[in-house]
C-alpha cells in the first residue's frame, strides 16, 4: 500500500495525476495525463494493488523488485515525451 500511495504522490507532483482523497485510483488511472505506454504501467500497477488489497492475490506472490522498478519508471522525468 505504501508503494502505491508514493506513486500517487509521485504522479501528482508530475502532473500526472490531480490527487484528491476523495477519488478512486479508478479515476486516477482514467484522468492520467501521460503517455498511452505509462498509463498502461499505471493500469497494470492499480489492478495489482486491487489484487493484492482486495485478496484476490497474496502479498507473497508479488515480485516487488519488479513493482519497484514499474513505479520508477512512471516517477522518472520523461525522456523523449513530449
Amino acid at each position: 500500500r505504501a508503494l502505491y500511495l508514493g506513486l500517487l504522490s509521485g504522479l501528482h507532483a508530475g502532473g500526472k495525476i490531480d490527487f484528491r482523497r476523495h477519488r478512486t485510483n479508478w479515476t486516477y488511472v482514467s484522468r492520467f495525463a501521460g503517455p498511452s505506454d505509462e498509463r498502461d504501467v499505471f493500469t497494470g500497477l492499480t489492478h495489482l494493488f486491487d489484487d493484492v488489497w482486495y485478496g484476490r492475490k497474496p502479498p507473497a506472490d508479488l515480485d516487488i523488485e519488479s513493482v519497484r522498478r514499474r513505479v520508477t519508471q512512471l516517477l522518472a522525468p520523461a525522456a523523449g515525451h513530449d
